[in-house]
């Protein structure tokens, strides 16, 4: 890494910083090569602040006579030092800031996958990007005859696209290749690799709850959803029913209004079936039967309104 002098790159703002240093300890010595050649080298050990956000790290740099750069005539042009920053970090690429919405099992192999990554261990990096997708199967428990198979029923499913599908077919194939044949990925591929597993875990874990929140936060009304759970159907008619008085007459269309269009047909008539049995068999306190036409609930009669603290719509 070759940077200009007190420049170092920030991992929080991610990118090169002026830094203080708050500390150095410097070691170098003449190294006796091949007979009586010297080799003159640099050891800097520094502790440093960002100017811009504060964060601190801890900053190895080395430096020798065989750290030549060339311009294109192949004339030196003077010397270069490599540089360590600690904690490790990732110059390229990105992580995962929401971290915490993932399932621990598949966060886990995240992280060190990061970590390995940012060691530059790239045959390990490989072979956790493909555990994190056998990860991703266990969890939405796709059981196929191998990881090849589990994709494509990822796919089928509907759980990813297929075109994602494909783009994890090209992940395993490379931690396929580092376990069975040692074969040592490109730090780019893997870059490449770490997009693909962002976006499948962005995706199925991440946004809708990243969206919720930011939609809880611009509105105290929420959007009306489409209502899919039972739980949800009574939840919904508890919250109706307060907008009526006890012994008012009412049939479900009148009592769910426009809301009605949130619900299936094929769910309309399996929730009501659902509500009837409870009422019938006094599981529910707040609706009666009121007519009845050739055996069929034509209205209901409120006998109590609901408290607000009972109903979450």
């Amino acid at each position: 890494m070759k940077i200009d002098k007190n420049k170092y790159y920030c991992r929080n703002c991610q990118g090169l910083r002026k830094h203080e240093v708050l500390f150095t300890k410097s070691i170098g010595k003449n190294y006796t090569y091949e007979g009586d050649e010297e080799i003159s080298w640099n050891e800097e050990y520094k502790i440093i602040e960002c100017l811009g956000c504060e964060t601190m790290a801890f900053c190895k740099e080395y430096g020798d006579e065989t750290m030549v750069n060339y311009d294109n005539y192949g004339e030196e042009i003077g010397f270069y030092i490599s540089v360590e920053i600690y904690p490790t970090l990732l110059e390229e690429g990105s992580e995962i800031k929401d971290i915490h919405y993932i399932p621990n099992e598949i966060q886990t192999i995240y992280q060190e996958t990061l970590l390995a990554l940012k060691a530059k261990a790239f045959i390990l990096t490989a072979v956790g990007f493909r555990s994190i997708i056998e990860a991703v199967c266990n969890r939405e428990r796709i059981l196929g005859k191998g990881l090849f198979e589990n994709i494509n029923l990822l796919g089928n499913s509907g759980i990813i696209t297929m075109k994602e599908a494909d783009r994890l077919h090209a992940v395993t194939f490379l931690g396929n290749d580092a376990i069975h044949d040692i074969t040592k990925p490109t730090f780019q591929q893997l870059l490449a690799v770490l997009e693909i597993t962002n976006h499948l875990l962005s995706s199925l874990y991440i946004n809708d709850n990243v969206l919720n929140e930011k939609l809880s936060a611009l509105t105290k009304d929420k959007l009306s959803a489409i209502i899919k759970t039972e739980d949800d159907f009574i939840r919904l008619i508890l919250f109706k029913i307060r907008n009526y008085s006890i012994n008012d007459i009412i049939t479900i269309e009148k009592l769910l209004g426009k809301d009605i269009r949130r619900i299936s047909k094929t769910d309309v008539r399996n929730f009501i079936m659902a509500l009837h049995k409870k009422i019938k068999d006094n599981n529910f306190e707040f609706l009666n039967f009121d007519e009845l036409l050739d055996k069929q609930i034509k209205s209901y009669k409120i006998v109590k309104i609901p408290y607000s603290n009972i109903i979450t719509n």
